[in-house]
């Protein structure tokens, strides 16, 4: 629904003589708040104990287990096929990264105390902008709605980056995120003439 905004002056004059002036000035303080508090990507981290199933056009399922989570880092495996990887990642309030990564872990115990985070962490999200091979994530949508097979999410954060990497062709990743959850979406686009899309979906979660 569209808001007309009158000057605040008007609106005060038309309220003062039943009281109405402290509330109004307290609702303009509340918008303006509101308005600047910054998006912090940390809300956005998946909760420790659940595991996610996801489907990539329709099979292909792998699972994601997040298997702990101490501060700003997550600890999780992914199940694809026979092969399994163990992932350490640290949120903050502007990016996300992978610190630690192991194929195969002879043990899934949580590792957050002590393992050894890598030399050049790999940028999963970002806030900040980018172009071409050295592209970053931007953010083009907050508050989206989008139904998956699980459930209908709302609140979902949707980041983007358009990469130059294969030639005469755009290589274009878009990735849509639930709070509490993690991510629900991932598209992989490469356009031109041989161009194609793969969608990874959310299927399921359990507990």
């Amino acid at each position: 629904m569209k808001r007309i905004l009158l000057p605040i002056g008007i609106v005060l004059v038309v309220l003062s003589g039943c009281g109405g002036a402290n509330e109004v000035q307290k609702e303009f303080a509340n918008a303006a708040t509101n308005e600047e508090k910054p998006l912090s990507l940390e809300n956005y981290k998946p909760e420790s104990g659940i595991t996610k199933e996801f489907i990539q056009s329709g099979e292909f399922p792998y699972t994601e287990t997040i298997i702990a989570s101490k501060g700003n880092l997550i600890q999780k495996t992914v199940q694809l096929g026979d092969m399994k990887s163990l992932e350490i990642q640290k949120w903050t309030s502007k990016k996300v990264e992978k610190v630690y990564q192991e194929a195969n872990p002879q043990e899934e115990t949580s590792r957050l105390d002590k393992f050894k985070s890598v030399e050049a962490p790999e940028l999963l999200i970002s806030s900040q902008k980018g172009k071409g091979k050295t592209a970053k994530w931007e953010i083009i949508e907050e508050g989206a709605t989008l139904t998956t097979p699980y459930k209908e999410f709302t609140n979902v954060l949707v980041v983007k980056k358009t990469t130059d990497e294969l030639a005469d062709a755009d290589t274009i990743y878009t990735r849509y995120y639930a709070p509490g959850v993690g991510m629900i979406k991932d598209v992989y686009e490469v356009t031109g003439e041989e161009g194609y899309k793969v969608e990874t979906i959310l299927q399921n979660i359990t507990k």
